[in-house]
């Protein structure tokens, strides 16, 4: 959803914009962008006015900013290659100003400028294999990646257009999600092994615990309410 909720984006074959009426629940097709073959994510940044997207095989610029300040209607802005990798993740930095990447394989994680707004240029990479998901910490001091490692990994994002290596949290297995608390006390994650779905939280600088789990069954995706 965009930040007032007057828009939802899908990633799917290709990337649809609807808008969406918050009294009735109803959406409504509006416009749509073929970035042939399949999207993996797509967030708008805090503004509304861009939509980031992961993308996948089929096409050598993995990353794509569509344009979004004309409201309901999507237009090409920019393009970054992560090398030739899946990107598998995508999310903003609280202020917009940058954009993180997740790939596959051992692609890693890439940090994109977007200091100019519609523009994506390369500030920083950090190697880590398999990251499927990426988030923000909502104060902007951290960054929460899920991969094909047994771990969540937390980058340290504190300087701009820099990021480096904080802690890890040791998992059963493979990871998913994440998401963030509004207030940046808890992060969520799923675990393709159980418990299936663990909360951390930072219990000191850098060292991050369990405060809850739950064992159902494997957690690929999460959000918390607004709450």
């Amino acid at each position: 959803f965009s930040s007032d909720g007057s828009y939802l984006v899908v990633s799917a074959g290709r990337v649809v914009l609807f808008s969406f009426n918050n009294s009735t629940g109803a959406v409504t097709a509006l416009d749509n962008y073929d970035t042939n073959g399949d999207t993996n994510d797509a967030k708008f940044s805090p503004d509304d006015n861009y939509i980031a997207v992961a993308k996948g095989f089929s096409d050598s610029d993995s990353v794509k900013l569509l344009d979004h300040t004309t409201r309901g209607s999507l237009s090409l802005s920019a393009t970054y290659n992560t090398g030739g990798r899946e990107a598998l993740g995508i999310g903003w930095s609280p202020d917009g100003d940058y954009v993180v990447v997740g790939a596959d394989a051992t692609g890693g994680i890439t940090l994109l400028d977007h200091t100019t707004a519609g523009s994506l240029s390369l500030a920083d990479t950090f190697s880590n294999n398999d990251t499927r998901g990426v988030a923000y910490r909502p104060d902007g001091n951290q960054i929460a990646c899920v991969s094909g490692s047994s771990e969540v990994l937390f980058l340290d994002s504190t300087t701009a257009g820099s990021i480096s290596s904080l802690t890890t949290y040791s998992t059963s297995s493979q990871t998913y999600g994440p998401a963030w608390t509004k207030d940046s006390k808890y992060v969520a994650a799923g675990i393709n092994a159980s418990p299936y779905l663990v909360v951390l939280e930072e219990s000191s600088s850098s060292t991050y615990t369990c405060s809850s789990s739950y064992g159902g069954s494997r957690a690929q995706a999460m959000a918390f309410s607004p709450n």
